[in-house]
């Protein structure tokens, strides 16, 4: 449910008018605000206006999460909800950026609606998380646990956001930056412009046509052929990604 938030923003018709700097205090001031972005984004790179109207049928597709709200069970963060709203104005701030160079803001925005439930307290692993920021609901003892931080020791429970449990030492450690060692099986800092484990096991961003490649997902063409292999269509921008649902 939290991860519906980042596409909500795209889909939505509505909110053309929101002020771009007021910071969000409820669940739908921040969709309006998400909307805003997208809007502006639009105006600038296709030169389409938003429509007034909203789409009932998207606007239903929020309803369980404020409802979940108004019970109490989920609560918005308003920090990470600016933080979210921040990085989407980087992602739409240039029309002609290619998709593949473009920062992804989908791990703030996954922690804009947080539950309420404290660690300790009893959950249901299959159902809605409504545990409190920084938990998750243990499907072994069916409460909810608060992720584990940098150094702490992993042999059980799961690393907190952009950690990753070190196989060696068992311990949570920062999964590696631009220019710093990777292994193919781990992924790099996913904050930011996206990173992928080069060929010489470092960070960095995807390899251009002809470069030497081991993998498809280290080539901004997403092809390889022991080389970065051109894409078989043309690079998508930021203005075919947001021009097209409009045609």
């Amino acid at each position: 449910m939290r991860n519906q938030l980042l596409s909500v923003g795209l889909l939505l018709s509505a909110a053309c008018g929101v002020s771009p700097t007021s910071a969000p205090t409820t669940y739908y001031e921040f969709l309006m605000a998400q909307n805003q972005v997208v809007c502006e984004a639009q105006a600038r790179c296709c030169g389409v206006k938003c429509s007034t109207s909203v789409d009932n049928s998207l606007v239903r597709s929020t309803l369980d999460t404020q409802r979940y709200i108004d019970a109490g069970k989920l609560t918005i963060d308003t920090q990470a909800a600016q933080a979210c709203l921040d990085g989407q104005r980087s992602r739409y701030d240039g029309c002609d950026v290619l998709l593949t160079a473009l920062p992804d803001p989908s791990a703030v925005c996954g922690r804009v609606i947080v539950g309420t439930v404290a660690v300790g307290a009893a959950c249901d692993p299959a159902g809605t998380n409504f545990c409190v920021a920084n938990a998750y609901c243990d499907g072994l003892n069916r409460a909810c646990t608060k992720f584990l931080g940098s150094g702490e020791n992993c042999t059980t429970g799961r690393c907190g956001n952009n950690l990753f449990c070190e196989t060696m030492s068992k311990t949570c450690k920062p999964l590696p930056k631009n220019g710093e060692s990777c292994m193919a099986s781990l992924s790099c800092d996913t904050t930011g412009a996206k990173l992928v484990c080069l060929p010489n096991l470092t960070c960095g961003a995807p390899l251009d046509d002809g470069q030497m490649c081991m993998q498809a997902s280290q080539c901004k063409s997403n092809l390889c052929a022991t080389t970065c292999a051109p894409a078989t269509t043309p690079p998508r921008t930021l203005r075919n990604d947001l021009c097209r649902v409009l045609r």
